[in-house]
């Protein structure tokens, strides 16, 4: 079994600089930079490694009958397209393509200053992945069900009635045709995939001339307690115990509290 990758790397020396759903904890907010696709290589994979894809694909959502939602979605499959960028239908059977996004510098602390202009607390509800109009990107759609705002910029995007579609790059999409599309999106700073009916404090930045949120530094709070998400589940840490936090942050009440304070 092989496993085909793409680098996609970026690198900005002493500053946090990712693409667009990297977090980006600086005062300033970081700009998005330009990535290109490096030569694909095969890498083999684990045993049990496609299985593991196939258990996490999501079937492909209908399309819209309303021809507003259509149009819509249409517009936004198109935003999401990757200049230059492989046909991802093309990927032999058993492979995926993977994203990695690199950062220079480094956490200075948990809670971003100014880097996101949307931090909301919500529920997930509902998880797709969608195809870019040109077939050379996956993004995947979370339907947030909001419990609170605590800020907002009043952009293009609205929250209607307590939900907002937040997106992340990347996904596993089960093609109406059986095909399963794997394309990954990690690296620094960068957090993993959220669960559904998981419950999160998400950092928000506008994409796409302010017509779409990305997902940004994301905390889940989870039995009493808050966990800011890493690269990878197994590195998500309580906030409490990263360098330079009180360890009261561990404490989900204490947390909502300070992301209230910061307005």
């Amino acid at each position: 079994m092989f496993r085909a990758f793409a680098c996609a790397v970026a690198v900005a020396c002493g500053l946090v600089v990712t693409g667009p759903a990297g977090a980006a904890p600086v005062d300033e907010p970081a700009a998005v930079p330009v990535v290109r696709a490096a030569p694909e290589r095969e890498t083999s994979g684990e045993d049990g490694w496609w299985q593991l894809i196939e258990s996490r694909a999501i079937d492909e959502a209908p399309e819209p009958l309303d021809p507003v939602e259509r149009s819509a979605r249409e517009a936004k499959n198109l935003r999401y397209d990757e200049p230059d960028g492989r046909d991802l239908t093309t990927l032999e059977p058993g492979t995926c393509m993977e994203t990695i996004a690199c950062s220079g510098g480094g956490l200075r602390r948990a809670l971003p200053e100014g880097a996101y202009g949307t931090v909301v607390l919500g529920t997930v509800r509902a998880v797709q992945p969608y195809l870019s109009s040109s077939r050379t990107a996956i993004y995947t759609e979370y339907e947030l069900e909001v419990e609170e705002v605590f800020r907002s910029t009043g952009g293009h995007v609205q929250i209607f009635d307590r939900t907002v579609a937040v997106d992340r790059m990347g996904g596993v999409l089960r093609r109406r045709s059986g095909q399963i599309i794997s394309c990954g999106f990690s690296g620094s700073m960068i957090p993993h995939t959220l669960d559904l009916n998981g419950r999160y404090v998400i950092f928000l930045r506008e994409v796409h001339d302010g017509n779409d949120l990305m997902l940004g530094t994301v905390f889940e709070l989870r039995d009493g307690q808050t966990y800011m998400l890493w690269e990878r589940p197994e590195g998500d840490r309580l906030v409490g115990t990263i360098s330079g936090e009180d360890p009261s942050m561990s404490d989900e009440a204490a947390f909502l509290q300070a992301v209230r304070a910061m307005g």
